[in-house]
């Protein structure tokens, strides 16, 4: 169990406070030698209000303070980083358009 209270994917935390020393994108590399991981993330990025940006995958370090290009780095670092372990997301079904923006009519 690597879980912090009230710790968000991105390194941007509640009152727009920096998170970076305890963002999931900075520990995720600390999980040990799993079999399974399980990521249950996202409901504090949304909570905290963290900014939302563009799903991207060339990221910067000032895009880690979006939750959209930390969660992008956080998927495709895992699966690099741990190639031969199962990883499931979990996700919050109360999280408004965290994850997905509809298209507009």
């Amino acid at each position: 169990n690597n879980s912090f209270s009230g710790a968000t994917i991105c390194h941007t935390g509640y009152r727009s406070e920096d998170y970076s020393d305890r963002s999931f994108i900075t520990r995720m590399k600390a999980l040990g030698c799993p079999d399974i991981i399980f990521i249950f993330g996202a409901t504090n990025d949304y909570w905290a209000k963290s900014p939302l940006g563009e799903y991207q995958y060339a990221i910067g370090q000032k895009d880690l303070y979006s939750f959209r290009p930390a969660m992008s780095y956080m998927l495709d670092t895992m699966i690099d980083y741990y190639p031969n372990v199962e990883i499931y997301f979990l996700l919050n079904d109360g999280l408004g358009c965290l994850l997905y923006t509809s298209p507009s009519p």
